[in-house]
């Protein structure tokens, strides 16, 4: 995985097959993770999956916060569906405690306690300032729905 690179969850999409995932109106939160979590794409299922989160500090609470704007858009041609949302970001965010730079954000469901998907992050510590996840602008990812 490359920087800004996001990858769904195995389980994300076995539920949205099944019919038990609502994205347009479950609860999707965004967590910050450090270096010590390493998602597993085929075994992290829950949120309790998505360890060394960012504890409760300047800028950020544990938990995560709530992502708007949630879209999908379907394209029957190719058999797939892009989901959305729009950019979030976390307001005079650091320096977060062990680690100033985030390496990973988790998208989950909190309805279902289901997670998502996982975004690589980078280079952009955790200064004081005000620290952005923005989707790119065709969409956070695809998946074909089989």
């Amino acid at each position: 995985m490359a920087e800004g690179d996001a990858l769904f969850y195995t389980e994300y999409t076995e539920e949205v097959n099944k019919g038990s995932i609502d994205w347009l109106n479950d609860t999707i939160k965004i967590t910050l993770h450090k270096v010590a979590y390493t998602p597993d794409q085929d075994n992290d299922t829950v949120y309790a999956d998505a360890t060394d989160e960012y504890a409760t500090g300047t800028g950020y609470t544990n938990g995560g916060g709530t992502l708007a704007g949630a879209s999908l858009t379907k394209t029957p041609a190719s058999n797939k569906t892009v989901i959305d949302f729009n950019a979030y970001t976390w307001s005079s965010l650091g320096p977060l405690a062990g680690e100033a730079t985030p390496s990973w954000a988790v998208v989950r469901n909190t309805t279902v306690d289901t997670l998502i998907l996982y975004i690589e992050l980078g280079t952009t510590a955790t200064d004081g300032n005000d620290y952005t996840i923005t989707p790119h602008a065709s969409g956070v990812a695809d998946m074909t729905l089989v």
